[in-house]
């Protein structure tokens, strides 16, 4: 099945230099991560909502609605899917919110909720 291979002094270099390999883009996926994650302390993003009768808001904003907010404002990408919002932001005003750059690495963003 060629699962394995022979022991040979190519073969143990060539499995050496993929080892460091990956730990070398391990080690800039990290610092590009932490530098991503020092950027967005100071990004605020501020996100409208429709407001009802006696100052409520429809619905609630969610991991896309923060996600197209920082696109629009500050042109990042950030995956929706690595936005976490511990409880649903339904009042108005700044709230901070976790979001998870890289598996071991993680930021807060600001996010202001305003009335439409």
């Amino acid at each position: 099945k060629g699962l394995g291979l022979e022991g040979t002094a190519t073969n143990v270099n060539n499995a050496k230099q993929k080892q460091e390999s990956i730990a070398h883009n391990k080690a800039v996926a990290n610092d590009e991560a932490k530098i991503l994650a020092a950027q967005l302390t100071k990004v605020e993003v501020t996100v409208k909502v429709r407001m009802g009768e006696e100052g409520r808001v429809f619905g609630s904003v969610t991991a896309k609605d923060i996600s197209d907010a920082a696109k629009a404002q500050y042109k990042v990408d950030i995956d929706k899917k690595k936005i976490e919002i511990k409880e649903p932001l339904k009042t108005l005003g700044v709230h901070d919110v976790l979001v998870r750059v890289h598996p071991e690495i993680t930021s807060t963003i600001k996010v202001n909720v305003v009335a439409e």
